[in-house]
């Protein structure tokens, strides 16, 4: 009698493998930290793989005027790195060239055919390879869990999604979608959108940091950064928490900084500014038209000088030296004063044609306050 042994597999590895394509799927993204890859029901879908160098460092080369979705490789099922995948998910299935490069250490991305219906190609590569997807007419670009030095993606009309990004830069530009950022984004940051186009970022950390809309409204969650540029023509600017040296500017929208922890310049023509400064060397703000509400803990430190049409001063800080004078020029009120007996650090606001109210509130509160906004 022949006996046989069987081993007991693990209850997560039986799982893995009773599933069906589509629910592997999402159980090894869950695994993975990673989105699934959408398929819709009834399309087809062409796959091909492609051998590349081991844990070499390639450039990825997109143009395609189809939506384009970048995700790295799943390592457990390709260890070496040696692997790139492109699955291309429409009625046709094809119509999508790729060129690999071994020389050059390119891996480019091209249509070879017509491709009917809203096609979708998934791009699966090592972690480490360079990211650059540029795609025509409506489609969109998702670029996400990538360990790239540089990630460019540029879109004609469609959005961007970028989730989870780390490298030395990243650069963002689309001319009539809009910009959606999940996760950390590490590295330098360039983001610009066209028309109202608007863009919607998580946490970004590294040296210097661009964003910019021309009529849409930029909110980004947190900043830590040496040098911070915000810009906008006339949408809103919010923005959680910004680190470092930043310079923040709109024609019409309003200027909303949670917490400001280093130096800042803020201006807009015919919006309000609201922010709390926790630290700082050098806060300037200036609105042409609206009015300006700074708040500040108690302990602060500083030299102050407002001047607005009207001037609020929180009874509960302790301004010493108090220098009142009228501004002929601006027709304005002009307070001059030490804060907590000030330093060296500076906080000045100018509101031309509005109000400037200097408010108390602890750091505690400013969290509370945050945390309350982004509920509603």
């Amino acid at each position: 009698m022949v006996f046989r042994t069987f081993h007991r597999i693990p209850t997560i590895c039986r799982r893995a493998f009773s599933l069906q394509n589509k629910t592997k799927n999402v159980f090894l993204a869950r695994c993975l930290d990673r989105d699934p890859l959408p398929h819709r029901a009834g399309r087809g879908m062409s796959s091909q793989t492609y051998d590349v160098q081991p844990f070499a460092a390639y450039q990825l080369k997109v143009r395609l005027p189809l939506s384009v979705h970048v995700s790295p490789l799943d390592p457990l099922e390709h260890p070496n790195a040696d692997k790139f995948v492109v699955d291309v998910e429409s009625d046709e299935g094809e119509g999508v060239d790729v060129v690999v490069n071994n020389d050059e250490k390119t891996v480019e991305v091209g249509r070879s055919a017509e491709i009917g219906g809203k096609p979708t190609c998934h791009i699966m590569t090592p972690i480490n390879y360079d990211v650059d997807v540029q795609v025509s007419g409506a489609a969109e670009a998702r670029v996400q869990n990538m360990e790239c030095p540089t990630c460019i993606v540029q879109t004609e009309k469609g959005d961007c999604h970028l989730k989870s990004i780390k490298g030395m830069s990243t650069q963002v530009e689309t001319g009539g979608g809009s910009v959606y950022g999940h996760g950390t984004i590490l590295g330098n940051v360039d983001v610009s959108t066209n028309s109202e186009g608007s863009i919607k970022l998580g946490k970004l950390q590294g040296q210097t940091m661009s964003v910019a809309t021309q009529d849409g409204t930029i909110d980004i969650k947190d900043i830590y950064a040496e040098l911070s540029t915000i810009t906008s023509d006339s949408g809103n600017i919010t923005v959680g928490s910004m680190h470092g040296t930043g310079a923040v500017e709109t024609t019409e929208g309003n200027i909303t900084i949670d917490t400001v922890d280093g130096d800042l310049s803020a201006i807009t023509q015919a919006g309000s500014v609201t922010l709390y400064v926790s630290r700082h060397q050098l806060v300037d703000v200036t609105s042409e038209e609206g009015d300006i509400c700074i708040s500040v803990p108690h302990e602060l430190a500083t030299r102050l000088e407002i001047t607005g049409k009207q001037l609020e001063m929180d009874p509960e800080l302790r301004v010493e030296n108090i220098q009142d004078s009228w501004d002929e020029d601006l027709q304005c009120k002009t307070l001059k004063g030490l804060l907590n007996s000030g330093n060296s650090a500076e906080l000045r606001a100018v509101a031309k044609a509005g109000k400037v109210s200097i408010k108390a509130q602890s750091w505690l509160d400013s969290l509370k306050l945050r945390n309350k906004l982004a509920i509603s």
